[in-house]
């Protein structure tokens, strides 16, 4: 799947890896916030292409229950650590789900020492006419 919001502009700028602080902070006040030094542009097609892709699947255990996971390419790149391997880019969610009410969680890993945590209850319409007639 492409994603709408990442073909804005094809060939994004990537925050490089910063491999001397002592650069980044020893600059003055007035340029603190300039990170576009740290910047680069790919000129691999596939690496740029790569970074608009999100994958994705759903398992339907019964109607009642499903569990889902995906990638986002974009986010494991901008995100990447020098010589590290980890799961930046992972996605995950869980639905369970009744007549009276559901409950959904999802995980999306952000960033190394960060993740977001979803957490959804629903009640549908329907069971709440019920209950009040």
């Amino acid at each position: 799947m492409l994603v709408y919001e990442g073909l804005e502009q094809f060939n994004r700028i990537v925050p490089k890896q910063i491999t001397n602080t002592n650069t980044a902070f020893n600059t003055p006040i007035t340029d603190s916030t300039d990170w576009q030094k740290f910047a680069e542009r790919s000129s691999n097609f596939f690496k740029m292409l790569s970074n608009h892709i999100q994958l994705g699947t759903e398992v339907v255990f019964s109607e009642q229950f499903k569990l889902s996971f995906g990638y986002t390419f974009r986010r494991a790149q901008e995100e990447e650590l020098e010589r590290s391997i980890n799961t930046t880019g992972l996605n995950f969610g869980m639905m369970f789900q009744t007549r009276r009410f559901g409950f959904s969680y999802g995980f999306q890993n952000i960033s190394v020492p960060l993740g977001g945590h979803y957490v959804t209850f629903t009640i549908p319409i329907k069971s709440l006419r019920r209950a009040y007639k």
